[in-house]
């Protein structure tokens, strides 16, 4: 395919390698920059996860505190 692309072209068939190579580069550095894209949507989305789960841990730190403190109110009134 390449190689009837080449001789279309009108390119010196000693050239057809460094074609090769040429576009086998750019498409490699068009996939790691898609992978660099990818890593770093993925880091952001891990980061999110993490701080929503931090968030329901305060939640229900806050809301066990809450229960103790209604738990020794009712205490206290029941002592009275």
């Amino acid at each position: 395919m390449i190689s009837n692309w080449v001789k279309e072209m009108g390119i010196d068939a000693g050239c057809e390698m460094c074609l090769v190579t040429e576009l086998a580069n750019d498409r490699l550095t068009r996939e790691v920059a898609e992978g660099e894209d990818l890593a770093v949507e993925l880091a952001q989305e891990r980061a999110r996860y993490r701080d929503e789960a931090r968030h329901w841990q305060n939640v229900a730190a806050l809301a066990l505190v809450a229960l103790a403190g209604v738990f020794v109110l009712v205490v206290i009134g029941f002592i009275r």
